[in-house]
C-alpha cells in the first residue's frame, strides 16, 4: 500500500422512506451499478471490474437494504459479489427541510470501514520491497441528498 486511492460509483438508484418521528417506518434501499466505478484511472477501473475484484460481469450490482434505523445509524444487509453481510453504518440525517426548489429534502452522511475480504475480494500483489499493493480495509463515505420530488408512483 503506497497511498490511499479514492473513487466512487457514478450510477446508483434507490428509495428512502424517512420518518423522523417513528424510525420503525424508515427504510433505505440502494442499488449501485458496479460498472460505474470511477477512480479516474481507466486501467485501475478495468481491473476493479474484473474477477480479481468486483467481477462486474457476474455481479453487476451492489445492494444495501436497511433492516433498522436507530438514532445515529442505519443497519442493513450489504450484498456485494454474491455475499450478504449485516452492517451498521453510522450516519447523520439532516432535515427534512425545504430545498432550493421548495421540495422537502433530507441529507444522509456517514462513513463505514469494510474489510473487502468479507465479500470475497481477495486479490493482492506483493510489492518489490515488501508489503502488499492493496489494503483490506476500505473506507466508504456516504453522502446522499434525497427529495420527495423524485418519488415514482
Amino acid at each position: 500500500m503506497i497511498s490511499n486511492v479514492t473513487g466512487g460509483f457514478d450510477k446508483l438508484s434507490g428509495q428512502i422512506i424517512y420518518s423522523p418521528s417513528d424510525f420503525n417506518k424508515s427504510q433505505a434501499n440502494v442499488v449501485i451499478d458496479v460498472m460505474s466505478i470511477n477512480t479516474r484511472v481507466p486501467g485501475r477501473d478495468a481491473h476493479l471490474k474484473s474477477p480479481d475484484f468486483f467481477d462486474a460481469a457476474q455481479f453487476p450490482a451492489i445492494s444495501f437494504i436497511s433492516t433498522q434505523f436507530i438514532p445515529g445509524a442505519i443497519m442493513g444487509k450489504l450484498t456485494m459479489k454474491g455475499k450478504t453481510r449485516l452492517i451498521t453504518v453510522p450516519v447523520t440525517i439532516s432535515g427534512p427541510i425545504k430545498g432550493m426548489r421548495g421540495e422537502e429534502v433530507i441529507g444522509i452522511t456517514g462513513a463505514v470501514t469494510l474489510n473487502r475480504q468479507d465479500w470475497g475480494i481477495n486479490w493482492n500483489k506483493t510489492l518489490d520491497k515488501g508489503g502488499l499493493a492493496v489494503g483490506n480495509e476500505v473506507l466508504v463515505n456516504i453522502s446522499i441528498e434525497a427529495d420527495k420530488s423524485q418519488v415514482r408512483k
